[in-house]
């Protein structure tokens, strides 16, 4: 498994691959330094995104979202 929390110290994006495990389907996305990928599962999703430019910061609003154990599955 990759280090998520590592820098990526070049311009190069990373490639982010994700695979539902019923279906099979997969999707790959690059993302570039600066930039950030949210991922939801159902039934979460993105409900408002907020962006101050000026100091760089995003505020996103997540709706759905049920802790779960990790002996649920």
């Amino acid at each position: 498994m990759p280090d998520l929390t590592a820098t990526n110290q070049s311009d190069a994006p990373i490639n982010l691959t994700v695979q539902d495990p019923v279906t099979g389907e997969s999707a790959t996305a690059q993302v570039y330094p600066g930039d950030y990928a949210i991922i939801c599962a159902e039934p979460c999703f993105v409900e408002h995104a907020e962006a101050d430019f000026e100091t760089g910061t995003v505020v996103l609003t997540i709706k759905g979202y049920r802790r779960r154990s990790r002996s649920d599955g």
